[in-house]
């Protein structure tokens, strides 16, 4: 699990606040006008990848609960991941694809790969590429 904590920013008495304007790339004049949006340069869009990873726990016999892992090339692939899994809509695709295989249920274990459209590490939108059942008999 990934969790992240941000600072609260406070200013010193005898610093003055920070522009807003210029959290938002705007420039603003000695007038005190803004001028309109700053940009840096054009980003294009980015294809990234999420994993999402479903094991059987060791605590457990039967595989009556499973451990999930999220990953991704980057924040956003791990974000579109979670947000694959979280969706009935693409649990419903998914379920097809198993089907297909002769899985009527969903098995212990199995891999997803999503793939993801993404702007600045800002994810845009995802959608299923591939899947994988993983074999959890024991090989001696």
């Amino acid at each position: 699990m990934c969790v992240a904590t941000l600072p609260r920013w406070r200013a010193a008495p005898e610093q003055p606040l920070p522009d807003p304007g210029a959290y938002l790339g705007l420039a603003q004049g000695r007038d005190e006008k803004v001028r309109g949006p700053v940009v840096e340069s054009v980003r294009p869009l980015v294809q990234v990848y999420g994993l999402i990873t479903v094991l059987p726990s060791e605590s457990t016999t039967n595989h009556q609960h499973r451990t999930l892992i999220f990953s991704g090339v980057n924040s956003a692939g791990t974000q579109a991941a979670a947000e694959f899994f979280s969706s009935p809509e693409n649990l419903l695709e998914l379920r097809k694809h198993l089907k297909r295989e002769g899985h009527d249920n969903f098995p212990a274990a199995y891999q997803v790969a999503v793939s993801a459209e993404t702007d600045d590490n800002i994810l845009l939108n995802f959608k299923y590429e591939t899947h994988r059942v993983i074999s959890t008999t024991p090989n001696h």
